[in-house]
């Protein structure tokens, strides 16, 4: 009798799951596109434009299905206010599915202080820079950043990326500090 309840709940969750537009595949032209985030959350809100023409918005559950007919090389860009675009290019192929990574800053902020941990400072620099593109008046990122070119001893850039962070009463013996080791390798 369990097995019955427990197989009739499944088979109204997998009809309900059908139900839903979102998840829905219509036929083989149908192209399924799913972004995630780099915390593996599905990013919510992302325009989707094909060939220049916005096509709509990803769904709560990150996905955006639309049709592609032909054999011609087309190009996608996703926009979100919070995150990184991603542009690339696609072309037909049945049953396709496109499967997106993007980072907001935070993310890439977490990234790129891996890659220093690690003495990765190009790798390090790629992540700042990335995030920098989203929003470039966070003043972490350019701390971050002045932090990357002093490991790399690149102090002019140093110099020039925490001469751009605005001294407050709470940050000031800090910005003042890293200004005065910069200063003592040069």
């Amino acid at each position: 009798m369990l097995n019955k309840k427990v197989l009739l709940l499944f088979g109204l969750i997998f009809l309900l799951f059908l139900a839903c537009n979102s998840s829905k595949v219509k036929n083989e032209n149908s192209v399924y596109v799913m972004i995630y985030d780099y915390e593996n959350k599905p990013v919510k809100g992302t325009s989707f434009f094909l060939d220049g023409k916005l096509l709509g918005q990803s769904d709560i559950n990150g996905r955006f299905i639309f049709e592609l007919n032909d054999t011609e090389k087309h190009t996608i860009l996703l926009k979100h206010d919070d995150y990184e675009p991603v542009e690339d290019t696609v072309m037909y192929e049945k049953f396709l599915v496109l499967y997106y990574k993007v980072g907001n800053v935070t993310q890439l902020l977490n990234l790129a202080e891996k890659e220093l941990d690690l003495k990765k400072y190009e790798k390090a620099m790629e992540f700042i820079n990335r995030a920098e593109k989203i929003d470039s008046t966070r003043e972490d990122v350019l701390y971050l950043k002045a932090v990357i070119y002093y490991k790399s001893k690149d102090y002019d850039n140093a110099k020039k990326e925490i001469n751009k962070i605005t001294i407050t009463k709470e940050n000031q013996k800090y910005i003042s500090e890293f200004k005065k080791r910069i200063e003592n390798e040069n």
